[in-house]
């Protein structure tokens, strides 16, 4: 017997009844590399001069995505990167200042 989803049944009712985002909380090497549009390489140096935070889980290391926000903020050349290739997105701003 096949079975059928409730004719009221929509993505966006299921996220609000579980309380979930679609944006994952972290990110792995790739994709947080990726959404910086920067290179892996370039990743890992910033990773290890402590300009990104990141997280280890077991070998993996994963990327908060506040943090890659953060270090977007912070960073006066990619505020200005970000505001003239996607326009239409809001550019963070540092709540602090």
């Amino acid at each position: 017997m096949k079975k059928t989803l409730p004719k009221d049944y929509t993505a966006q009712a299921v996220s609000d009844a579980m309380d979930w985002s679609p944006e994952p909380l972290l990110y792995g090497v790739m994709d947080a590399a990726r959404l910086l549009c920067i290179s892996t390489r370039k990743l890992w140096e910033l990773t290890n001069r402590g300009e990104i935070e990141s997280v280890k889980i077991g070998t993996a290391r994963r990327y908060r995505r506040d943090a890659l926000l953060q270090y977007i903020e912070q960073d006066a050349s990619y505020t200005a990167f970000f505001a003239f290739h996607f326009p239409e997105a809001p550019v963070p701003t540092n709540a602090s200042n």
